[in-house]
C-alpha cells in the first residue's frame, strides 16, 4: 500500500511539473501576442499608491473608496515586495500581468493531476494541459483585464481541486493538502472580484452535505455531523478572510478605521438596468426615469446626488437609496424591468453559442459518430458534470445583475469552457488506438494496390 502511495507521489509530481512547463509555454505565448486590458482608473489608482507606504494606502482609499479595496491592497504589497527586494519598480500593468500569470499556472499543474488521477492514461494526461488551453484560450487568454478573470479562474481551479478531493467512492474528504489549497482557492478567489467564488463556496458546501446524507449522518447524529458543521464554519470564513478580516486586521494593527469592501450590488443592479444604453450617453442628467439609465458609475451616483447631496458614494445609504429605486422601477415600470433581464440572457447565450460553436459541433458530431459506428462511449460520473452544470448556470447571475459584456460573463464562460473540456477528454479517452491503427494501415494497403 505504502509503495502505491509513493508511486502515485512520484509520478504526479513529474505530471504536475509536465503541466507547468505547459503553463509556462501556453502564457508565455499569450503575454506576448494578445493584449491585456487595464482600466484607466484602476491603472491610476495603483499608480498613484505604489511609492507611498501603508497608512497612506489606507487613507486614500478613506478618500476614494473603491468596490475593493482589498484588491489593491494586495497589489501595493506585492509591488512593494518587488520594490524593497530586488529593487524592482513594477508598474501597475507588470503587476497585473504577473499576477495573472503567476495564478494561471495553478490549474494546468491541477488539470495533469486530475487527468491521471481519473482516466490511469499516460496519452489523455500528455494531451490534458494543451487541450485545456484550447478550451479555455477565448475565456480566459485571448483577453484578460485587471480583475475579472478571477471568475474564470475560480472556476478552473475550485472544480479541479473539487475532483482531485472527490475520493472514489464520490465522498468529500475535508482533510489534507488538497483541502487545504481549496480553501485558499475559495478565499483569494474572491480578492479580484468579489463574490467570485461564491459559485464553488455553494458546490462544496452542497456536496459536505450530500456526503453526510449518504453516511446517515441525518438519521443517526455523530462525529460525521459535527465534522460537517465545522467544515461548513471553516469554509465561511475562508470565503470572507482574504477580502474582509485580513486587511480589517492590517487596518487595526496600524491604529485605523476603514471600509475594506463595498457590497454594490444594488450600484451594479441600477445601472446594469440600462445595459443597452451607450455608456457616454449623458440623458440621464437630465432625465431621471428608468429608460434614461445607462451603465456607468457616474449614471448612479448622480441620481443618488439628486436625491441626497450629502450622501457619500458606496456607503450603506448610498445602497438604501438605489435599493428603494429599483424596488419602485419593478412596481412602477414592470415592462422596462423584464425587458432589460430577459434581453441580458438572450445576449448571453448569443455569446457562450458566439465563442464556443465550432467545439461543440465537432464534438457533437464526434459523439454521433462514435454512436454511428455503434461504439459505447464512456463518460466520467454524473458529479462531474453536475458540478459544471451547476457552476454554468450559477455564474450566470453576475452578467444577469451587471452587464452582458464579456468581462462579466468570465465565470458562466469559464464553466462552459471546463465542460467542453472533461466532455473531450472522455471523447478521447474513448478512442482505441489499435483500430485507429488497423485503418490506417488498411487504408495504405488500398492506396499502395
Amino acid at each position: 500500500m505504502k509503495n502505491c502511495e509513493t508511486r502515485w507521489k512520484k509520478t504526479g509530481f513529474i505530471w504536475g511539473i509536465y503541466g507547468l512547463a505547459v503553463a509556462v509555454l501556453c502564457i508565455y505565448y499569450s503575454l506576448k501576442h494578445l493584449s491585456f486590458g487595464v482600466m484607466p482608473g484602476r491603472a491610476a489608482h495603483l499608480f498613484s499608491l505604489l511609492d507611498k507606504d501603508i497608512l497612506a494606502v489606507f487613507e486614500y482609499f478613506q478618500i476614494q473608496p473603491d468596490h475593493n479595496v482589498a484588491y489593491f491592497i494586495y497589489c501595493w504589497l506585492y509591488g512593494s515586495f518587488f520594490r524593497e527586494v530586488f529593487g524592482m519598480v513594477l508598474s501597475p500593468e507588470r503587476i497585473f500581468k504577473s499576477i495573472w500569470a503567476i495564478m494561471m499556472c495553478v490549474p494546468f499543474v491541477l488539470v495533469t493531476l486530475w487527468s491521471w488521477k481519473l482516466y490511469k492514461k499516460s496519452a489523455l494526461s500528455f494531451v490534458a494541459p494543451w487541450l485545456f488551453f484550447y478550451c479555455t484560450y477565448p475565456v480566459s487568454f485571448a483577453f484578460r483585464d485587471e480583475c475579472t478573470w478571477f471568475m474564470s479562474w475560480t472556476v478552473y481551479t475550485g472544480f479541479l481541486l473539487l475532483c482531485l478531493l472527490k475520493q472514489e467512492n464520490g465522498e468529500i474528504v475535508p482533510k489534507g493538502s488538497m483541502w487545504i489549497a481549496m480553501l485558499l482557492c475559495i478565499g483569494w478567489g474572491n480578492v479580484g472580484r468579489l463574490h467570485a467564488s461564491l459559485g464553488i463556496t455553494c458546490l462544496l458546501i452542497f456536496m459536505l452535505v450530500l456526503t453526510c446524507y449518504r453516511k446517515g449522518t441525518f438519521r443517526h447524529t455523530g462525529n460525521h455531523l459535527k465534522r460537517l458543521v465545522v467544515s461548513i464554519g471553516v469554509i465561511l470564513s475562508v470565503y470572507v478572510s482574504f477580502t474582509g478580516i485580513i486587511p480589517k486586521l492590517l487596518y487595526a494593527a496600524y491604529g485605523m478605521e476603514g471600509t475594506v469592501n463595498y457590497q454594490a450590488v444594488w450600484h451594479t443592479m441600477y445601472i446594469g438596468l440600462g445595459w443597452f444604453n451607450p455608456p457616454n450617453d449623458k440623458k440621464y442628467k437630465e432625465d431621471k426615469s428608468a429608460r434614461c439609465i445607462v451603465y456607468n458609475d457616474s449614471c448612479a451616483g448622480h441620481f443618488v446626488k439628486s436625491r441626497d447631496a450629502s450622501v457619500k458614494y458606496l456607503s450603506p445609504e448610498y445602497m438604501e437609496i438605489l435599493r428603494h429605486e429599483i424596488w419602485r422601477i419593478m412596481r412602477e415600470e414592470p415592462r422596462f424591468f423584464i425587458s432589460s433581464y430577459s434581453g441580458k440572457f438572450m445576449w448571453i447565450l448569443f455569446e457562450i453559442l458566439r465563442i464556443h460553436w465550432k467545439f461543440m459541433l465537432f464534438m457533437i458530431g464526434w459523439a454521433g459518430f462514435h454512436k454511428w459506428r455503434g461504439n459505447s462511449i464512456q463518460f466520467s460520473s454524473k458529479e462531474i458534470y453536475f458540478a459544471l452544470v451547476f457552476l454554468c448556470f450559477f455564474d450566470f447571475s453576475f452578467p444577469m445583475i451587471a452587464v452582458p459584456r464579456f468581462t462579466y460573463m468570465q465565470g458562466c464562460l469559464g464553466a462552459y469552457a471546463m465542460l467542453q473540456f472533461v466532455f473531450a477528454m472522455d471523447l478521447l479517452r474513448n478512442v482505441n488506438v489499435s483500430k485507429l491503427s488497423l485503418l490506417l494501415a488498411r487504408y495504405d494497403r488500398n492506396r499502395e494496390g
